[in-house]
């Protein structure tokens, strides 16, 4: 790397080392963070600093059932999204909530065998007396149904019985590799969030129930009140204008309140001014998405991010408020413009390229939308805040968004390009093998033509300067391993130049 830059940050949320005592999670765990340059949390050290008191103290007064209460609360605070490697205690495993917690995380096994494990124990534990062999026998026996526990929850292995640094390097090896979380469709619905696949014959059975707002770019004769939609809806005067609807709406139906929903049918920017005004009415009002663009089907209506612009500053305001639902009715592909569906595709490809996955047909964007939404359901399952994992979806936007704003460019158009400028910076900070990036281009000339055009450069970095990312870009290790990363100054000129030349070769 270039000198002036941070130290990549890799976008993998929440690791957690499981495994048995004297396994070495705290050590090693320590050693492979510091290697992967993420912050390093031990939970028994967490329930220490909450209780006043050490671990050792805690389980000799309070016992054993005290203390997992105190592990539980401390491991749900700790899976909040965070790029972080987390050592747990042994016995996490053992409540069926912590299970359940585990699954916003990646889970890795941290494995000495029993031998092993009781020789470093011997001493060094005075609630687990393991040199005596009924305490032997004890912690073989629970160690056993524990090993099972492991072997379900852990998406990795790593020996622990080697050295500290050894143990920490094959760690790191595996945490620098580790996939973007991708969820499962059962049915006709995604796992969490809920994703709901709807094949009603007519659009009017989507609102159904609910205070439905129609976004007046919306073609299909969907029943309810129609509204301004579009990029200029999300302003601060079109968020009043849907607060006044509510307001009115609510006004003369008092039990609306608690029965109905606010359901908002639209495309992206229609679905952040009503998520905005839910989150806002009455201190946070449930609310239905049914998407209508492909954009908004593949990105915009999961997630909760809702969001407004302000002068030219794009999603400066707004809040996390998810829908209770996103209602996915195919049938609004079949009016999509051939720009609506370019959109679409490029927060797909983006969504290829961290995952290290062919796009799908784009000709059939019923199979992209849905793969579209499984990817970004996993992620916002592990990181509903932003906290971590979930920037990784800004790949391609930062630069994007800039020319977006200054240029006026499509959402698509502005995030192909904005691809680009990422493979030309990830080659030049962090040695993106150039036959992975000579691969990904033509991705991106794929979905059409990108002509070069003047670019306003000093206004384009005043719009990224003003980027509530803060200057830190995602950018590509290799094929589906994004990392965060600060660029030195001087090269932010020359990746807008990348975006602005387009898919024409360089001179």
């Amino acid at each position: 790397m270039s000198g002036g830059e941070s130290h990549p940050e890799p976008l993998v949320g929440p690791v957690v080392l499981i495994g048995p005592p004297g396994a070495g999670k705290s050590t090693v765990g320590a050693l492979a963070a510091r290697r992967l340059g993420l912050p390093f949390l031990d939970l028994d050290d967490e329930i220490a600093r909450a209780a006043g008191s050490s671990v050792d103290e805690l389980f000799v007064a309070e016992g054993e059932t005290s203390f997992r209460v105190r592990e539980a609360a401390a491991l749900h605070a700790a899976l909040d999204g965070r790029n972080v490697v987390i050592a747990a205690g042994a016995g996490v495993v053992d409540a069926a909530p912590n299970r359940t917690a585990l699954a916003r995380a990646h889970v890795i096994w941290l494995d000495v065998d029993d031998d092993t494990a009781l020789l470093r124990l011997a001493g060094a534990r005075p609630w687990l007396p393991a040199d005596r062999e009924e305490q032997r026998t004890a912690y073989r026996l629970r160690e056993a149904r524990r090993r099972a526990l492991r072997a379900t929850l852990a998406a990795a292995r790593v020996d622990g019985r080697a050295a500290p640094d050894v143990a920490a390097a094959a760690l790191s090896d595996v945490v620098a590799a580790l996939p973007l979380p991708v969820a499962e469709w059962r049915g006709d619905a995604l796992a969490e969030p809920r994703v709901v696949e709807r094949a009603a014959a007519e659009p009017s059975g989507l609102v159904a129930g609910g205070l439905a707002l129609i976004d007046d770019g919306v073609p299909q004769a969907v029943p309810g009140v129609r509204l301004p939609g579009g990029e200029r809806s999300k302003t601060t005067a079109g968020l009043e204008r849907v607060l006044r609807v509510l307001h009115a709406s609510y006004g003369r139906a008092r039990a609306r309140q608690d029965a109905e929903p606010i359901v908002a049918v639209g495309g992206g920017a229609f679905l952040d001014v009503v998520g905005t005004a839910a989150a806002l009415w009455r201190r946070g009002t449930p609310w239905i998405a049914v998407p209508t663009t492909p954009l908004a089907m593949a990105d915009a209506a999961l997630g909760g991010k809702t969001a407004l612009d302000l002068d030219d500053t794009k999603n400066a305001l707004g809040a996390f408020h998810a829908p209770d639902e996103t209602q996915l009715w195919l049938g609004f592909l079949a009016s999509a413009s051939a720009v609506q569906l370019a959109d679409g595709q490029a927060e797909a490809l983006k969504h290829a390229w961290l995952t290290g996955t062919p796009l799908e047909d784009k000709a059939e964007p019923a199979r992209w939308v849905r793969r579209s939404l499984a990817i970004k359901a996993g992620v916002v399952a592990r990181d509903p805040r932003e906290r971590g994992l979930r920037r990784a979806l800004n790949l391609g936007h930062t630069v994007g968004h800039a020319l977006e704003r200054v240029h006026g460019l499509s959402h698509g158009e502005a995030v192909r390009r904005g691809l680009l400028a990422t493979l030309w910076l990830s080659e030049e900070l962090l040695g993106l093998d150039r036959a992975v990036s000579s691969w990904l281009r033509p991705t991106v000339a794929a979905l059409g033509p990108l002509p070069p055009f003047a670019l306003d450069a000093e206004r384009a970095q005043q719009a990224l300067s003003r980027d509530k990312k803060g200057g830190r870009f995602v950018l590509l290790a290799a094929l589906g391993r994004p990392v965060l990363v600060t660029p030195p100054a001087a090269l932010v000129p020359e990746a807008l130049a990348v975006a602005a030349r387009g898919t024409e070769l360089p001179p």
